[in-house]
């Protein structure tokens, strides 16, 4: 937020348009928690199953290269 602050600050120094509203996109972003690409859009949902669950039992196959004995 504060370097939202600091490039309106600038903006309104110099009266340039273009870093105002740069500045006022960063600034509402970090007021509301906002972020590019909308609330929420980008996150991640919660894997359903716990992750220490342990399978019930696992098989191993044994390879075998063709020319060992």
């Amino acid at each position: 937020m504060f370097f939202a602050i600091v490039i309106l600050y600038e903006a309104f120094q110099t009266k340039e348009t273009i870093y105002a509203i740069a500045g006022g996109l960063l600034f509402v972003q970090s007021a509301f928690n906002w972020g590019c690409c909308g609330v929420g859009a980008c996150s991640t949902n919660p894997p359903k199953k716990s992750l220490t669950e342990v399978p019930e039992s696992i098989s191993f196959e044994e390879v075998k290269v063709k020319g060992d004995k």
